[in-house]
């Protein structure tokens, strides 16, 4: 495998984890947002509260 051969399988590795990264990153995102919309309806407790902002202004921690 010459250096060209060598570039372009790099690249395709490269494209390859990005996919991935990008796949993994919606899906937490998702998952995420789902999970909010179920913490609403009950006590949440040890959980930041950086992505829950209505229960942090009613529930204000120290």
């Amino acid at each position: 495998m010459g250096v060209a051969g060598l570039v372009i399988a790099v690249m395709v590795v490269v494209v390859v984890v990005v996919a991935v990264v990008v796949v993994v990153a919606v899906v937490v995102v998702e998952y995420k947002k789902r999970g909010k919309l179920q913490e609403a309806a009950r006590p949440t407790r040890g959980s930041p509260c950086v992505f829950k902002l209505p229960n942090s202004i009613y529930h204000p921690h120290p």
